[in-house]
């Protein structure tokens, strides 16, 4: 680990089920809710760096289903400082739940990334979402440079996941979700060489995010090789 992501421990995840009260209510609402791609998991050791589109605070609950739950267990996810984190109530909620961690998507980013390098070198794999913000289409949109950054900082393996159905559940700006299908799928994971240039590998991150996502809304029905009940 690089000694430039090293930095002071603001949040202590646990292996909590809280999380998994919400699942019930998830499936709920994102049915019929396929995974496929989870076998490229199987080999995966330690921590490692999920990176994935987003368009939905559904988003996270579909992943966090879609793990195994050897790796679901010891997740941290990176939610926005400035939009969980402005409520100390709705922040505790997003740390009890879903064992979510500040990350500053603006200024002090520096602390984010050591906080990202802590949890990390405590076995903790890190779930980001590169594109900043959730896509106000579904639409995958280009990723933020910091990517790279982290990925080369972390030097963990990079697991890109494509989500869909979010977006037709709880698009950006709705107040109630309604029924919809969803899916996720795991590609291939890869790690970074530290000599590319940064370009290369924030693009090489949204290249590898399973197409699916990528085509956005109406593909979820088709997309899966297990459905989960």
């Amino acid at each position: 680990m690089q000694q430039s992501l090293h930095g002071p421990l603001r949040f202590h995840p646990q292996r909590s089920k809280k999380r998994w009260l919400l699942f019930p209510l998830h499936g709920h609402y994102c049915r019929p809710f396929h995974v496929e791609g989870s076998d490229r998991l199987s080999s995966l050791t330690g921590a490692v760096l999920i990176v994935a589109n987003h368009a939905s605070h559904v988003d996270t609950l579909s992943i966090l289903r879609a793990l195994p739950a050897s790796l679901r267990g010891r997740t941290a996810v990176a939610a926005a400082a400035d939009y969980f984190f402005a409520s100390p109530m709705l922040g505790r909620l997003a740390s009890m739940a879903l064992n979510a961690f500040a990350f500053s998507r603006s200024g002090n980013v520096a602390a984010s990334f050591g906080h990202c390098g802590e949890l990390a070198d405590k076995g903790w794999s890190i779930l980001i979402y590169p594109e900043g913000s959730r896509s106000p289409n579904g639409s995958l949109q280009p990723f933020k440079s910091g990517i790279g950054l982290l990925a080369v900082g972390l030097d963990l393996s990079v697991v890109p996941v494509g989500v869909t159905g979010g977006h037709d559940v709880l698009p950006k700006g709705a107040r109630w979700p309604r029924h919809a299908p969803g899916a996720v799928s795991f590609g291939e994971a890869f790690r970074v060489d530290p000599v590319w240039p940064l370009e290369r590998i924030v693009e090489e991150a949204r290249a590898r995010v399973p197409t699916f996502a990528a085509e956005g809304r109406g593909s979820a029905a088709r997309a899966g090789h297990r459905c989960l009940p």
